[in-house]
């Protein structure tokens, strides 16, 4: 045998070792959701002023954006309290990130991440991992 067909071999035997590998470790990846289940991010006693959906093109051009806004903003003219969307551990708080004097948090739920951007303040018993 030649070493490049022994080459070759190896190559397509490690990807497909590694393809299996990452579809059972990670079915989901592969497999549609059975079920997802998504809860308003606030306190449905203090709606917000405005929203930005999925998809908007006029603050969010499609020369920076191709398929438009990639998230759902929700606006609050007033002090707000902000719910996480779904169950999860906060895997960042950084300060300043996306608009100087705001914070961000990330919320990672199984498959998602949740970004909450922008946010005045945040509750400061919130930690990294909570």
């Amino acid at each position: 045998m030649s070493a490049k067909f022994l080459k070759i071999a190896g190559f397509s035997l490690s990807v497909i070792v590694l393809f299996f590998g990452v579809a059972v470790i990670h079915p989901e990846s592969y497999l549609p959701h059975s079920h997802i289940v998504i809860v308003v991010p606030f306190d449905q006693n203090e709606l917000p002023t405005s929203l930005i959906p999925m998809g908007e093109t006029i603050n969010h051009p499609l020369v920076s954006n191709p398929g438009g806004h990639p998230g759902i903003d929700f606006i609050w003219s007033h002090p707000s309290k902000v719910l996480s969307a779904s169950a999860g551990y906060i895997s960042q708080i950084t300060f300043g990130t996306s608009d100087p004097g705001t914070w961000d948090i990330e919320v990672r739920s199984d498959h998602y991440l949740l970004r909450y951007k922008e946010l005045a303040d945040y509750n400061r018993t919130l930690k990294t991992g909570a």
